[in-house]
């Protein structure tokens, strides 16, 4: 990848490869900017951050298919450290779909409508963090290891991905089977020489609607049904 120069700022920029495609950055002087990119586990793209103190702004083209974690809990589970995904971008993945230019507004539209329907149909569920995990570095990674917390509703979030897979296929809206799905919350990228931070455990939030995103457009698609409590594994 070709190199060029941030101007004023002294160091190197090589844009950032996604699969392919290149992502923008938007650099914020005074501060340094490092060869950032983008990694899939469990099909799902996102920003690496904090190997050096950075002031970007990452637009992401994506589409996924989610949960948002509640400001209040992201705000607990912020690690506050190098490598600290944002408490605003805190998420649970269900489903990578793409990238949302690939979409048309009517085969946007053909999509909210299947996910808005089958969430009609699904009880809000309570999420508790239990365990944390440290993910294997990767090239995928930017050779960081992804800090993982792994909740309660295992069960409910594979169901999910694996009824909207099948619902959104005939649309071409499948998700990636690269990778067996695992969800869970990414709430930071650790050097390989960065102590493990001590998990932050116990909280617990309520599902009430599951996030539609394209390109971080989002749209919350409420849950129907009665309040469920998942305990499953």
């Amino acid at each position: 990848v070709d190199t060029a120069p941030v101007a004023g700022m002294g160091v190197s920029f090589a844009p950032p490869k996604e699969q392919g495609r290149f992502i923008e950055i938007v650099p914020k002087a005074p501060s340094i900017v490092y060869n950032g990119s983008r990694q899939y586990d469990g099909g799902e793209p996102k920003a690496l951050m904090g190997l050096l103190p950075v002031a970007e702004q990452v637009q992401f083209t994506g589409a996924i298919i989610g949960v948002k974690v509640p400001k209040h809990i992201a705000q607990e589970l912020y690690l506050g450290a190098e490598g600290s995904v944002s408490p605003e971008d805190m998420h649970i993945t269900i489903g990578y779909l793409g990238e949302a230019a690939a979409f048309t507004s009517t085969e946007r539209q053909r999509v909210e409508a299947v996910v808005r329907e089958y969430a009609s149909h699904q009880r809000p569920f309570d999420v508790v963090v239990e365990k944390a995990e440290r993910f294997e570095a990767s090239k995928n990674s930017n050779g960081n290891n992804p800090y993982v917390l792994l909740t309660s509703a295992k069960g409910v979030l594979s169901r999910y991905n694996s009824d909207l897979h099948e619902l959104l296929s005939p649309l071409g809206a499948g998700f990636s089977q690269d990778f067996a799905y695992k969800p869970h919350i990414t709430v930071g990228y650790l050097a390989p020489n960065q102590p493990t931070p001590s998990p932050r455990l116990g909280r617990e939030f309520e599902v009430e609607d599951i996030l539609l995103s394209w390109a971080g457009e989002e749209t919350a698609i409420p849950l129907g049904g009665a309040h469920s409590s998942i305990t499953a594994q």
